[in-house]
């Protein structure tokens, strides 16, 4: 292989609703800690951190969880990363979109 990497795209919206009452809309799931002192999107993070296969990490998240995403990701001691946020949720294929858009933009 020829030194290609995985640009992880994290995306860290949602609205609590799926794991109620432990995740609610103020504290959706991926801030949960769940099976040990990291919380889910941590885990999520440090599965990614291998720079021999994977670049920085892109996190897309609603503009309402910006500190809890920069707090997390700051826990981890994670230096190298981008944040977009999006003003409201629009689901998945909008967001996996617009991440990609960035990512060609700052590449080229």
């Amino acid at each position: 292989m020829n030194n290609v990497k995985i640009y992880p795209i994290i995306l860290c919206g949602g609205i609590g609703a799926r794991l109620w009452p432990l995740s609610r809309k103020s504290y959706p799931k991926q801030f949960l800690n769940l099976f040990n002192e990291r919380s889910l999107l941590q885990e999520t993070v440090l599965r990614v951190c291998n720079s021999n296969f994977f670049t920085s990490c892109v996190f897309l998240g609603n503009i309402n969880y910006r500190f809890l995403i920069k707090n997390e990701i700051e826990r981890i001691n994670i230096k190298d990363y981008k944040l977009i946020l999006e003003p409201y949720s629009k689901n998945t294929a909008p967001a996996v979109t617009l991440a990609a858009l960035q990512l060609m933009e700052s590449d080229s």
